[in-house]
């Protein structure tokens, strides 16, 4: 199974190609169209089950499975922005964090314990997407916002699957996944994928985007994380 987390910016169609290129079974896009057109079947491309939340059509947060059926998870408050979605036996809740105060890692804290009743020890359970939060520059200022985050994901069970196949610790990653102002100079590790116990061991491999190939055409200003599941 491949999971892909990867934010559009916008332009779902134009870029959907792109997007199945990347062959993802269920996918975590921040700035994603409501509906895209390109989601729906045809002969060569079955349909996406889309699961959406936001407030501009054109740019929300999307989880969607392609191929598989699933189904939204509905709770009672789900931060901005944040859904949750099942297929099969797997829960993904999918996060977009872009609050309006700019406590960033507040807001992920926020959508996390929104669907919290989801999760379970024994659970599949994936926790993905634009968290908007840099663990370096956190550390490096000494703020202790990003540690709180990862203490309480990693309470919750969860961890990262790009720090657990590549041994780095936050603060340290040597792949960015998103690049300010499309400028290869400014390089930041915002992007994140954690997983349940039950799917750690089921890790294979995180492939993260390059520069050159996604943000230098004008794809996005971020690149997409794929992980492997056996």
């Amino acid at each position: 199974m491949r999971i892909l987390c990867w934010n559009l910016r916008g332009g779902t169609d134009a870029k959907w190609d792109l997007l199945r290129s990347l062959r993802p079974d269920v996918a975590v896009l921040p700035e994603a169209a409501r509906a895209p057109r390109r989601a729906e079947a045809t002969l060569l491309d079955p349909a996406a089950h889309w699961h959406w939340v936001g407030a501009n059509p054109a740019k929300g947060l999307a989880v969607t499975t392609f191929g598989r059926s699933s189904g939204v998870l509905a709770p009672e408050a789900t931060g901005r922005w944040s859904i949750a979605a099942r297929q099969g036996a797997l829960t993904v809740l999918g996060v977009w964090s872009c609050p309006s105060d700019g406590h960033y890692a507040r807001e992920v804290q926020r959508a996390v314990d929104s669907h919290a009743r989801w999760f379970d020890p024994d659970a599949d359970v994936i926790v993905a997407g634009d968290f908007n939060v840099d663990a370096a520059g956190a550390l490096r200022r000494r703020s202790g916002t990003f540690r709180r985050l990862a203490d309480h994901l990693h309470a919750l069970g969860l961890t990262s699957a790009y720090h657990l196949v590549r041994s780095e610790p936050y603060g340290a990653e040597s792949r960015a996944t998103y690049y300010h102002h499309r400028n290869a100079a400014h390089p930041f590790h915002i992007d994140f994928c954690f997983v349940s116990k039950p799917l750690v061991e089921r890790v294979r491999s995180v492939e993260v985007g390059t520069f050159e190939e996604w943000v230098a055409p004008g794809h996005s200003d971020h690149v997409p994380i794929v992980v492997e599941l056996d």
